[in-house]
């Protein structure tokens, strides 16, 4: 088993895509969607399946070979975030499951956003989310989990440090096999601040349940296309 079918199988959640799909739909205007960073394609397959026209890309291409393998109706690309050069006009973008937090710098979110922009219809929709700060706190005493998933052993640990979360995954082979992963937080002034910048008007949920900042693990923006 790789890092990536292990990682999909730890965060694989049909209840969670299936609650992201409906709050999604609500949103649109449209039916032409493209999501970007979109792991194995659960989402993708979700919004699919409501009769949507969705295009997922992703950057990593064993990322991609696990979605197809899941998700063959749905149309995939190569692609990363911070370059849609060459993609058309779509009526929503989608980035979710932290995504944006996997960016290093503030600068790579503020590039994504003003692709975004550019790459939206007239009243096309940014939705995304980035993790809250509660999830600093609650990773500020390292978690571990130990167990075996399709006859795989590993360790998954993650610990905070700063506005930082460090993920470290063992798989347990002849050899022990170490993977790292680094999630930056952002804060939402921070976040607040580029959306408006790049002209998009937003709304923000927690857990894409609660308008507004709330006690959870991520908020949830709904970045409407309003100005040109």
């Amino acid at each position: 088993m790789s890092l990536y079918q292990l990682f999909d199988t730890l965060q694989s959640n049909d209840a969670a895509n299936q609650s992201w799909a409906d709050f999604i739909v609500k949103q649109l205007r449209g039916k032409r969607i493209l999501e970007v960073a979109c792991g194995s394609g659960d989402l993708a397959a979700f919004l699919k399946a409501r009769g949507l026209e969705v295009l997922a890309t992703d950057i990593d291409p064993q990322r991609l070979a696990i979605a197809r393998s899941k998700h063959p109706e749905v149309t995939y690309l190569p692609a990363d975030l911070r370059d849609l050069s060459g993609f058309g006009a779509y009526n929503a973008i989608l980035a979710t499951c932290d995504s944006l937090n996997y960016l290093q710098e503030l600068s790579e979110v503020e590039t994504f956003f003003t692709q975004a922009h550019q790459h939206l219809t007239a009243d096309g929709v940014l939705i995304f989310d980035i993790l809250s700060q509660d999830r600093l706190a609650e990773f500020a005493t390292e978690f571990e989990e130990e167990g075996v998933l399709g006859g795989q052993v590993y360790r998954w640990r993650i610990k905070a440090n700063g506005r930082a979360l460090y993920h470290e995954f063992t798989l347990y082979e002849k050899t022990p096999l170490v993977y790292r992963l680094t999630e930056r937080v952002y804060f939402p002034n921070e976040i607040e601040k580029l959306l408006s910048g790049c002209g998009f008007e937003y709304r923000v949920y927690t857990d894409y349940r609660d308008l507004g900042y709330k006690k959870g693990e991520r908020y949830g923006y709904v970045a409407r296309r309003e100005r040109v």
